[in-house]
C-alpha cells in the first residue's frame, strides 16, 4: 500500500534482556498525568512506555509521521512495540495526548492527587488510566507466561483529541506497508457506564464536525431558530442497537456587530454558565448555548437576540460558559427576565444591564459549530444531505471536516472473552455498545490491521471535564480483567510445562495424554479430555467416558464454575476474596468465614502441629519479604537478622483461633496473614475430582499445575521430573519415574526452578517458618502421595523444609509415601524413597 505519509524513527529500543518487576499501575498513571501531553504534544510519556515496554522484552520504536498535503497537521509521534512472531495475534492501541485543561480545576491537572481513592488529573480517565492497566496487566502475563505463543503489538498516539491524521492512521499505514496486522486489537477508551465490566463498544458512531456561517442580511431570530432545527430532530437510526444520530452545538461566535442608539430598548448582557463536558456524552454536560437559544425561542416577543459568544475551544467539547446580547423593551425587561430564570435548565444565569441601543444591528456575521455523532446506518455523505435539506429555508453556508465514519466490528472474538472475563471476575453482564464518541479503532479497522476490534476502559464519567479523576479500584479491576483476557487469548497455545508455577512440575502433560496409548490401549473417543486456566496455571482432566457435546459442555462448566468459586475464596491476587477480606480484619476480633475457608484453616493448622510448624499457612509475609510471594519484587539487599526475627514475630500458625461453632477465626495480630498457596491447588483438585465423581464418572484423572488425583478401574502412571540444577536456564527435561497412582492422590514440592542469586549464593522459594530463611538443604524436591491431594500438598512443602534427613525420618515415623531427589553433585542427584513409599512401589 502507497503511503502519503513521511516518517522519521525518533527513538529505537531492543528487547531487554534483563529480570523486571510486575508495573504499578498507579505508580505508571502518576507518571503518566505528570507529562504535559497536550494534543498533539507527547511530552515524554512516549519515552517512558517505550523503556517499559522495553524492558518486558519488546522492541519498541517511537516514530514522528507528517503528511505534506496536510500542512495544518503538524507531525505525530507514535510509538509501537512489538514482541513475538507467531500466530495468534494481539493488538492494543491508545493515546496519551489529552484535551486542554480548562477551567474549573481544584488542584493542578498535571500534577496527580491521590484522595478518598481516587488519582485526579488530566487524562486519569481518558486515557492514561486505561493505558496503565493494561501495561501493569500485561507484565504481569508476562511474568507468569514468559514463553507464550503468539505476538503481542502495542501502539500508542499522541494524536487522537483532536487533528489525529498524523496519528494511529499515520501508523496503520505504516504497518500496512510492512505486512503487519492482528487477529484482534483492544482500545482502552473509557467505556463503562456505572461500574467497569457493564458495557464494551464493538462498533463506534461516526462523526463530522460542521460550521454553519450566517451572514449579516439574516435576522438573529432566524440564526436561532436554524441552531434549533439541527439539533431539535435526531436522525433516528430506526433499530434499537444503534442509537440515533445527535447533534451538539459546541460554539457560537457574533463579529462585527454595530448598533444604534434608541432610548426605548436596553441591552442584556447574559451570560450562561454550563458544564463542560464531552459532545459524545452530552448528558454528562450542561450546554450553555442551548439554554440562550431557549431563551431566545421563549422570549422573542419580548426581546431578540442580537449577538453571542462562546469561544471555540474544541469542536467536540460542550463549552463551559456562554455569552449573549438582548435587545429588550425597557417595559419588558423584568418578564424577560423572569422567563429567562425559567428556561436556564441545570445552568447558572447572569443578566446585566447595558447602555441603551435599537435592536437593529448594521453589517456583521453570526458562525455556529455543531458536532454529529451519526449512527452507523449512515455515512457522511447522507448526513450533509439532511443537514442541508434542515437549512434550505436559511440565508447560510455550511461547511463539513473532521469526518471520521462509522463501522461495526466483523468479530465477536474479542467481545466474549472479555465478556467471559468480567462474569467470572466481577459477577457483571457485559452489554455491547456502538454510542459515544469516535475513536483510533476506526482506523485499525478501516484500513485491515484487525477486523475483530472493541474498546473496554474505565468508566467515563469525567472525561474532558475539570478535575478529571478515576478510582484506584476500578483500575485494579480493569488491571485484572486485561491480565485475564491476555490469559484466555493466548491460552489454546501456551507452552503449557514452562508455565506451571510449583518449582516441582509434577505432572507430565505429555504423560497424561500418551497414558491413553501405552495404559489404555482403548479407543480414542474412550477418553474426554477438558483443559482450563487457574490459579496461575492451566489443568488438565481426563475421564472414561465418550461424551457427547452437550455432556461435555455440562461438565466443562460445572468445573469452571467450581474452581472460580474456589479462586474467589483462597486468591491471593483478588482483592474481593475472602481470604483477602480475613487478612485486613483486626486483632481480637472473631472474622466470619465461609465454611470452605474454615475447612483449611482446620487443615492447616493440623498439618502444621504434625510437621512441628515446618508447614505453616502465615508464612504468607516472609515468602513476599524474599520475593517469592503474591507482592512480588524480590530482597533489594540481603536482609539483616533483626528484620527476619521482625516479620517471624507476627507468622505462626498457633496466632489462629478457629472457632467451629460460629464460623470464626480470631487472629493474635493485625498484621497476621494466612495464605494457602501451598494447599489450596491441592484443595483444588480434591474438589474437581468430586464434580466429576458426582457427574458419574468414576474412572478419571485430575492435574492442576503438577498436582494430581487419579480414580477409578485404571492405574494412571505419572511423570515425575528428575532435577537438574542449570540455574541460568531454569529448565528441567529429564524425567526420572513414572509413579503408578490407583485412587490416590501425588505432589511434589522443589527448589531448583524457582529462586533468585545473591552475591552468587542461590536461595530457594522454600521458606522455613522457623528460622525464617529460605530452606537451605541438600533436598533438590520431594513427591509425596496420599489419600487426598490437599495433604500430598502441604506435606511435600513441609518435607522440602525440613531438609533430607528430618525429612526421612518424619516420613518414615508417620507413614508417609514420599521420594526424596537428593542432590549428589553441582548438577546430579538420587532417589531416596520413604519406608511407605518403598513398600507401595512393591505392589506395581
Amino acid at each position: 500500500m502507497s503511503s502519503v505519509y513521511k516518517f522519521n524513527v525518533i527513538k529505537e529500543l531492543s528487547p531487554s534482556n534483563k529480570v523486571f518487576d510486575a508495573i504499578n499501575a498507579q505508580d505508571l498513571l502518576c507518571k503518566l498525568i505528570e507529562c504535559k501531553s497536550v494534543t498533539p504534544d507527547t511530552s515524554l510519556t512516549l519515552d517512558i512506555l517505550a523503556d517499559v515496554l522495553s524492558d518486558m522484552g519488546f522492541s519498541a520504536k517511537i516514530i514522528e509521521f507528517v503528511d505534506d498535503t496536510k500542512p495544518d497537521f503538524p507531525p505525530v509521534r507514535n510509538l509501537y512495540a512489538v514482541k513475538g512472531t507467531d500466530k495468534p495475534s494481539f493488538g492494543f492501541c491508545g493515546h496519551v495526548d489529552v484535551v486542554p485543561e480548562g477551567e474549573g480545576w481544584n488542584t493542578d491537572p498535571f500534577k496527580p492527587v491521590i484522595s478518598n481513592g481516587n488519582i485526579y488529573g488530566r487524562g486519569a480517565e481518558d486515557m492514561k488510566g486505561g493505558i496503565a492497566a493494561f501495561i501493569s496487566a500485561l507484565s504481569w502475563f508476562l511474568i507468569k507466561r514468559p514463553e507464550f505463543l503468539g505476538k503481542i503489538g502495542v501502539m500508542i498516539t499522541g494524536a487522537e483529541e483532536a487533528k489525529s491524521h498524523n496519528g494511529i492512521k499515520a501508523l496503520c499505514e505504516y504497518l500496512n506497508n510492512n505486512g503487519e496486522a492482528y487477529d484482534v486489537c483492544l482500545n482502552a477508551e473509557p467505556t463503562n457506564i456505572e461500574q467497569i465490566g457493564d458495557l464494551c463498544k464493538t462498533g463506534r458512531r461516526g462523526n463530522a464536525d460542521t460550521e454553519v456561517l450566517f451572514k449579516n442580511d439574516e435576522t438573529p431570530i432566524n440564526v436561532v431558530r436554524a441552531i434549533n432545527s439541527l439539533i431539535s430532530k435526531p436522525f433516528d437510526s430506526g433499530l434499537e442497537q444503534f442509537p440515533p444520530t445527535d447533534a451538539v452545538i459546541t460554539g457560537i461566535k457574533t463579529e462585527n456587530k454595530s448598533f444604534v442608539k434608541n432610548l426605548d430598548y436596553v441591552m442584556l448582557d447574559v451570560s450562561i454558565e454550563g458544564k463542560q463536558a464531552h459532545s459524545a456524552y452530552k448528558d454528562k454536560g450542561v450546554n450553555p448555548i442551548e439554554i440562550l437559544s431557549a431563551i431566545s425561542e421563549n422570549t422573542q416577543s419580548l426581546a431578540e437576540l442580537v449577538g453571542a459568544y462562546s469561544g471555540f475551544v474544541a469542536v467536540n467539547i460542550i463549552p463551559a460558559s456562554a455569552r449573549a446580547i438582548f435587545a429588550v423593551k425597557k417595559g419588558d425587561v423584568d418578564t424577560f427576565i423572569q422567563r429567562a430564570e425559567e428556561y436556564k435548565g441545570d445552568g447558572s444565569l447572569h443578566i446585566e444591564v447595558k447602555e441603551v441601543y435599537a435592536p437593529l444591528f448594521m453589517g456583521g456575521e453570526t458562525k455556529i459549530a455543531v458536532n454529529y455523532r451519526y449512527s452507523p446506518l449512515f455515512n457522511s455523505e447522507a448526513l450533509e444531505k439532511e443537514i442541508s435539506k434542515r437549512l434550505n429555508e436559511y440565508e447560510c453556508s455550511l461547511k463539513i471536516f473532521g469526518v471520521a465514519e462509522s463501522y461495526v466490528s466483523s468479530g465477536d472474538k474479542l467481545y466474549k472473552i472479555i465478556k467471559n472475563a468480567t462474569k467470572h471476575l466481577f459477577k457483571t453482564s457485559l452489554k455491547k455498545g456502538y454510542g459515544g464518541g469516535t475513536s483510533d479503532t476506526r482506523h485499525i479497522y478501516n484500513l485491515g490491521i484487525s477486523k475483530d476490534v472493541v474498546d473496554f476502559g474505565l468508566i467515563g464519567k469525567t472525561l474532558h471535564k475539570p478535575n478529571e479523576n478515576i478510582a484506584i479500584k476500578d483500575m485494579d479491576k480493569l488491571a485484572k480483567i486485561y491480565d485475564t483476557m491476555l490469559h484466555d487469548f493466548f491460552k489454546p497455545r501456551l507452552k503449557i510445562m514452562r508455565y506451571i508455577k510449583d518449582l516441582f512440575y509434577l505432572i507430565v502433560f505429555i504423560a497424561l495424554f500418551s497414558i491413553g496409548v501405552v495404559q489404555l490401549k482403548g479407543r480414542s473417543s474412550e477418553y474426554t479430555v477438558l483443559t482450563g486456566y487457574t490459579m496461575g496455571t492451566y489443568y488438565n482432566v481426563k475421564v472414561k467416558a465418550d461424551m457427547n457435546t452437550k455432556e461435555k459442555q455440562d461438565l466443562s462448566e460445572a468445573i469452571d464454575n467450581r474452581l472460580e468459586d474456589i479462586n474467589h475464596v483462597f486468591s491471593m491476587f483478588d482483592d474481593t476474596s475472602e481470604i483477602r477480606t480475613f487478612n485486613d480484619c483486626k486483632a481480637n476480633m472473631p472474622c466470619q468465614v465461609s465454611t470452605e475457608f474454615m475447612k483449611l484453616i482446620l487443615k492447616s493448622i493440623d498439618i502444621s502441629s504434625k510437621t512441628n510448624g515446618a508447614f505453616d499457612a502465615t508464612v504468607g509475609p516472609l515468602v513476599n519479604f524474599w520475593g517469592f510471594g503474591y507482592e512480588k519484587g524480590g530482597v533489594k539487599s540481603f536482609p539483616t537478622q533483626s528484620e527476619i526475627d521482625y516479620i517471624k514475630e507476627h507468622v505462626g500458625y498457633n496466632y489462629l483461633y478457629p472457632s467451629i461453632s460460629d464460623l470464626t477465626v480470631t487472629k493474635e495480630f493485625g498484621d497476621l496473614e494466612v495464605d494457602f498457596a501451598a494447599i489450596a491447588k491441592g484443595y483444588g483438585v480434591d474438589e474437581v475430582s468430586k464434580v466429576i465423581s458426582e457427574y458419574g464418572y468414576k474412572t478419571h484423572i485430575v492435574d492442576i499445575g503438577g498436582e494430581v488425583t487419579a480414580k477409578g478401574d485404571k492405574i494412571w502412571k505419572v511423570g515425575v521430573a528428575a532435577p537438574e540444577f542449570d540455574h541460568s536456564s531454569k529448565h528441567a527435561n529429564k524425567y526420572g519415574r513414572l509413579l503408578p497412582v490407583e485412587n490416590m492422590s501425588i505432589a511434589t514440592s522443589g527448589d531448583y526452578r524457582n529462586f533468585f542469586e545473591y552475591e552468587g549464593k542461590i536461595y530457594s522459594h522454600e521458606i522455613d517458618p522457623r528460622t525464617g530463611y529460605p530452606s537451605n538443604s541438600d533436598l533438590a524436591s520431594v513427591t509425596v502421595i496420599s489419600d487426598d491431594c490437599m495433604s500430598a500438598d502441604a506435606y511435600a512443602t513441609a518435607l522440602m523444609v525440613m531438609g533430607k534427613e528430618e525429612a526421612l525420618k518424619w516420613a518414615n515415623d508417620n507413614n508417609v509415601k514420599a521420594l526424596l531427589y537428593v542432590r549428589t553433585g553441582e548438577d546430579t542427584s538420587v532417589e531416596i524413597l520413604s519406608n511407605e513409599m518403598s513398600k507401595y512401589l512393591e505392589k506395581y
